[in-house]
Formats: C-alpha cells, structure tokens, sequence
C-alpha cells in the first residue's frame, strides 16, 4: 500500500502502522495451518471454553519410540501450564517415559492437581518427559478429555493462541499440539475480512471516493490489532 497516499488522506499514523501489519495476513495465516496441519497427523489436545467449563480433548495416534524408564502411577488429573505440564491418568498402572525435546509452557498459570475431571486414555507430559501407560503401542489410539467446571483459560492461567503449542518426541519426531480451535478459526475469519476490506480499498480509492478509503482504513486498523493480538 502506498504511504505517501495515505499520508495525503490524514490517516492516523496508529492506523498506517495496521495496515502495513496486514499486508502479512495471508503469510501469517499459511504459517499457522502449515504448523497446525502437521500437528493433526500426530496427537493434538484441543482446548475449548464451553458451556462456562474448560475442557481439554486429547485424540490422534503417533510412535513414541522406545521408553527410557517406567514407574507407577496411580488415577490423577494436573494441570501446569507455566510448567508445560498436562495429565489425564484413570487407572493404577505402570508408566513408560518417552524424552521430549523441551518443556513447552502454556501460559503463566500454577499447577492445579486432581481439579479437573478426566476421562479416558492415560497420558501425562511433565516437563520434558511424556508418560504413557506401559501397554501403549504405536498406533494405539489416544481419546481422553480433561474438564475444568466453572473455569476459563484466564482463571487456569492458560494462554490461548492461534499457533498451537507443540511438544516433539525426541526419537521420533512424532508431536503433540497443545490447539485452540475457537481461536484459530476466529484468525482465520479476521484473514478473510481484512483481505475484503482491503479489496475495498483498492476500489474507492480508484474512484477517488476519499472518505470511504478513511472509512475504510480505520475498520481496516481494528481488524489487523484483534489479529495481531491472537
């Protein structure tokens, strides 16, 4: 886009900057589904606000690799995400250690133990190890949920975004992503609208129709802050 035009139209400066921003929208949002896609190949945790609850939904399938220790564990929920800690385990059973690359944090909040409700398969991330329950193979399915009544991601300290969190199984590569599919999609409509709105643009100011092209610009602004802030 062209500053100096803009310049002549007396657009704040605040909203220039936005509209720069947005130019990188259609390379923001090929970023997002480029890491996203790879993480659904793998095991995701999607976390929704719904209802006045939180609720985790671990699904998917994926090759740990070979496990470095086991342990017992025993029925617990966790949540730790300035830890990067998650965990869903029903049963008493014994545990196997798969390494991860690296912690990966979630957002500031402390550890809540045996608040939410579980469900389902046993896995636990703590730190930089993943747990699963001894008998798992490759393939095996993972289906559990996690859910916080009466929460928000605010309240559980999470920080929800629209680039998933991504733990990555050292031997394999394989993945778990940490999702916000509300999210996600919320960016991805404010995409759709910021490139109609600038098709908008580009078509007032072609007939020099000036207070429409400010009109414009500033809708243009608000969009590209709500989407520079996910």
């Amino acid at each position: 886009m062209n500053t100096t035009r803009l310049r002549a139209l007396s657009i704040p400066s605040a909203t220039r900057a936005s509209i720069h921003f947005v130019r990188f929208a259609g390379v923001c949002m090929a970023l997002i589904m480029l890491s996203a896609t790879s993480a659904f190949a793998q095991v995701t945790i999607s976390a929704r606000e719904t209802g006045g609850d939180v609720v985790f939904t671990v699904s998917g399938s994926f090759d740990p690799g070979t496990s470095s220790n086991s342990t017992n564990f025993g029925p617990e929920t966790k949540l730790n995400p300035s830890g990067g800690e998650f965990e869903i385990w029903m049963t008493n059973s014994t545990a196997k250690s798969i390494a991860l690359d690296a912690a990966v944090p979630f957002g500031p909040g402390a550890e809540t133990q045996d608040v939410g409700i579980g469900s389902g398969s046993n896995i636990a991330i703590f730190g930089g190890d993943l747990w699963l329950d001894n008998a798992y193979m490759a393939g095996d399915p993972l289906n559990g949920t996690l859910t916080f009544a009466g929460a928000t991601f605010t309240s559980l300290g999470v920080t929800a975004r629209a680039l998933p969190y991504v733990w990555t199984v050292t031997e394999t590569g394989a993945t778990i992503a940490l999702r916000f599919p509300d999210i996600e999609s919320r960016k991805q409509e404010l995409a759709r609208q910021i490139q109609k709105v600038r098709k908008q643009i580009k078509k007032a100011r072609k007939l020099g129709q000036t207070p429409k092209v400010k009109r414009l610009a500033k809708q243009l602004g608000r969009l590209g802050l709500e989407f520079n802030s996910l």
